[in-house]
């Protein structure tokens, strides 16, 4: 039987990374996020990118990936110190632990969610926390 660790590799993200990482945040969050989605979606995607760039540059984004080939990416995180900003896992990798793995131990805060994360904020008791210093300067 094949191990989930025979298959996946976990590392630090790359530039050529950026276009999963933008298009799975971007779309997800609007759509997923109501929010997010009454935002019209010109403004939406002409000011959006830019906060998670910034956060996917200016924080730690780990990348899991097919060990055989580590540019099939099967999801990724970003986060700092004690808060989550943004963890996605394809929807046919969920349910093996992937998101855990991919998440550290000192996660206090969450400044992105949407309906479907609610459950896993709930029961890791982490407090949503939009107002994250990254953004600033």
């Amino acid at each position: 039987m094949t191990e989930k660790n025979d298959l996946i590799i976990y590392r630090p993200s790359r530039e050529a990374d950026m276009p999963f990482i933008m298009d799975t945040w971007l779309k997800t969050l609007r759509d997923k996020n109501d929010f997010f989605r009454a935002i019209d979606r010109e403004t939406y995607l002409s000011v959006y990118p830019k906060v998670v760039h910034k956060l996917v540059h200016n924080c730690i984004t780990t990348i899991a990936a097919l060990k055989e080939d580590d540019d099939v990416l099967i999801g990724y995180s970003c986060s700092d110190r004690t808060t989550l900003h943004w963890v996605f896992v394809k929807n046919q990798w969920r349910g093996l632990g992937i998101m855990k793995d991919l998440l550290h131990q000192d996660i206090k805060f969450v400044s992105h969610y949407t309906r479907l994360f609610k459950p896993i904020i709930d029961k890791y008791n982490w407090r949503f926390n939009p107002f994250y210093e990254q953004l600033e300067g």
